[in-house]
């Protein structure tokens, strides 16, 4: 089995929350290995999984048991970001406070240094060649998003449709 992150210690971030626009706290604590990211509302345990989606109209909604939380899309993406696997969500409130929007005061509360957690991040400004010289992408100066598939070794770039922001 591979291994496996957790954040380091518990982080509490509050903030008002995106389209209930009430005051939250949101504690992040580490969680066991193999548990995944688990959000919590008072009593209730609610697993950050796909069969638990109830609702995406404004936000991604899971929802269990009568308990909801809404718009974990931005925390989600921020958590995969850094490389967690395995974190406890606690909310006093219907969803996660939204910040800035970015994933930037989180990442910090994570690390002790913030650019570390993004070691594996991916910009692109020009040419960029592997070991040995081969070439793996040309970029235009202005690019909505790419993808990039991967075997044992990168096979090539796919554009996205120019409509896709």
């Amino acid at each position: 089995m591979s291994q496996r992150n957790t954040i380091a210690r518990e982080v509490t971030v509050t903030g008002t929350a995106l389209h209930a626009g009430v005051a939250v706290t949101m504690i992040l604590s580490p969680a066991p290995s193999g548990q995944g990211v688990v959000f919590r509302r008072g009593p209730k345990e609610i697993p950050a999984r796909y069969d638990l989606v109830g609702e995406t109209r404004l936000g991604t909604v899971i929802e269990k048991d009568g308990v909801r939380v809404g718009v974990i899309e931005h925390l989600m993406a921020a958590i995969a970001g850094a490389g967690l696997d395995d974190v406890n969500v606690s909310l006093d409130g219907p969803e996660p406070p939204i910040l800035d929007g970015s994933a930037a005061p989180l990442v910090a509360d994570w690390s002790a240094d913030p650019a570390a957690a993004w070691s594996t991040a991916l910009s692109l400004r020009r040419k960029a060649h592997a070991p040995g010289g081969a070439m793996l992408a040309t970029l235009p100066k202005i690019l909505c998003s790419f993808t990039i598939r991967c075997a044992p070794t990168c096979t090539g770039l796919t554009p996205a449709p120019p409509n896709m922001k």
